[in-house]
């Protein structure tokens, strides 16, 4: 169904037939308050996050540990299987969101701090990551914006 300024309507919806003028702008009134309030929410919890330092070097610390621990433990033993699998497959995904993290700058306010934490953070992941994963974020920046 078409109005009389040519916008097309969902005549089953219904949401505003019948009502006032003024009771569709007072319900629209209401959500843009609710909208704004929840925004400015949400945008104080924007910034860096001052335990992700304290979180990271405890799991590369970890890693590492681990490695020192289980270096003469036989790759095929019941041990190393389950330490590499559970314990290394988790803090190794902990360290890739880490690092996707830190590349916004949200572990330390500076922006060479976060980077140098980032290669921190990298340290037992053995491929160079994170120093190729801000050109390839803002690569990817590129091509969606084009």
């Amino acid at each position: 169904m078409v109005n009389d300024r040519g916008a097309s309507s969902n005549a089953k919806n219904g949401d505003h037939e019948g009502a006032s003028r003024s009771e569709v702008f007072t319900s629209h009134r209401q959500f843009l308050f609710s909208f704004t309030h929840t925004f400015i929410k949400v945008t104080k919890l924007m910034g860096y996050e001052p335990l992700t330092k304290y979180v990271v070097s405890f799991v590369v610390l970890l890693q590492i540990s681990l490695a020192i621990l289980l270096r003469q433990t036989s790759p095929l033993s019941f041990t190393f299987i389950f330490c590499a699998y559970a314990v290394g497959g988790t803090a190794n995904h902990n360290l890739f969101l880490a690092i996707h993290e830190i590349t916004h700058n949200l572990a330390f306010k500076g922006i060479a701090p976060n980077r140098l934490f980032a290669v921190f953070a990298n340290l037992p992941i053995g491929i160079p990551y994170s120093a190729a994963f801000k050109v390839c974020l803002l690569s990817l920046f590129c091509v969606l914006t084009a």
